[in-house]
């Protein structure tokens, strides 16, 4: 059965296709929203069913062709020497690195002379692991990452049944559909941890989420974030933690949060199969667009759920509640806000 986030969800993307079929230009050709094909709970989730060629649904798991003999991979690259499983990069990686995540477990990129900026379509840095633990620590002091193109996330990490713990430190910038500013993807059973320290700008036309993170199987995530965060495309989180197979996930914002389209929360919280959520915001969170809750949180399969908001919240979108907490099964809800809610277009607090 669908729940109401999946329903509102496919109300969202019914109207997009709508309004995309009136606003066609002679001649021209309109970009419709795909309709997910099964019901789906959090953007993670409805960003693995629309992605459902089998070239679309490598970009998670495969580079992409490389082009450029600048590209760093690694292990193989005399900027990125490789000690046992792990590999420390510095200098000029200005065309993005491809890491091996089999054979190097810990990533260390520092003392950069360059910002990353690779060939458009090329994500920042992809991490592709198995089911070894993968720890990355990027520094990319002032320089930052900066990419454009479709699918040029800033920084991607993916393992099957492990762990993974991510450090980023600097400013991400992301231009184009389907380009997070973090992406981290465990594909079994494992926790994610993400530090991000740094503003994070997706200006694509979908999904394209500030950080997240997405555990398919049983795990916990934890997600700290110090610095703004800003999504203008829809169904584009701020930040979004997912959890499929049960677990806890811990969601810590002291930046402010903006989101500027539809069915795109500032930040959101999503537990199956039951565990413990708890969100605290301590910025500005503002979002426009139709569907898009302030902070939005559920948990399904029982558990308990603390919301802490001390900044201001402020929604206009049709359907966009400033805070939205769900519990489905045993447990209890805390929702404390000290901030001014405006909530244009619904509930301040549901």
């Amino acid at each position: 059965m669908m729940n109401r986030k999946s329903r509102r969800r496919a109300e969202a993307i019914a109207r997009s296709n709508r309004l995309a079929s009136k606003t066609r230009p002679p001649g021209g050709t309109a970009h419709p929203v795909p309709r997910p094909s099964t019901p789906r709970l959090h953007a993670g989730a409805l960003k693995s069913a629309l992605l459902t060629t089998a070239a679309a649904s490598a970009i998670l798991t495969a580079a992409p062709p490389e082009a450029s003999a600048q590209i760093v991979r690694v292990p193989g690259d005399p900027r990125c020497p490789v000690i046992g499983t792990t590999a420390t990069c510095t200098g000029n990686l200005a065309d993005g690195l491809v890491v091996n995540g089999t054979l190097v477990q810990t990533l260390n990129v520092n003392n950069l002379t360059a910002a990353i900026t690779p060939a458009s379509g090329r994500r920042g840095i992809i991490v592709n692991g198995g089911n070894s633990d993968l720890t990355i620590n990027v520094d990319t002091g002032a320089f930052g990452i900066s990419t454009t193109g479709r699918n040029g996330d800033g920084i991607v990490a993916t393992v099957g049944s492990a762990d993974i713990a991510l450090t980023s430190v600097g400013n991400i910038t992301t231009t184009a559909r389907e380009s997070a500013g973090i992406e981290t993807r465990v594909n079994g059973n494992g926790n994610i941890t993400i530090s991000s320290t740094g503003d994070i700008s997706t200006t694509g036309y979908r999904l394209s989420n500030g950080i997240g993170a997405d555990v398919k199987g049983r795990g916990n995530i934890t997600i700290t974030s110090t610095g703004n965060i800003s999504t203008t495309a829809q169904l584009s989180e701020g930040i979004d933690g997912d959890v499929d197979g049960g677990g806890n996930v811990t969601i810590t914002s002291t930046g402010d949060i903006s989101t500027a389209a539809v069915a795109s929360e500032g930040i959101e919280l999503d537990i199956g199969g039951g565990g413990n959520g708890a969100i605290t915001s301590v910025g500005n969170v503002t979002t426009t667009g139709r569907y898009s809750e302030g902070i939005d949180a559920e948990v399904q399969g029982g558990g308990n759920l603390t919301v802490t908001s001390t900044g201001n919240i402020s929604t206009r979108g049709p359907g966009s509640q400033g805070i939205y907490a769900r519990l489905r099964g045993d447990g209890d809800i805390t929702i404390t806000s000290t901030g001014d809610i405006i909530a244009g277009g619904a509930d301040a607090v549901e």
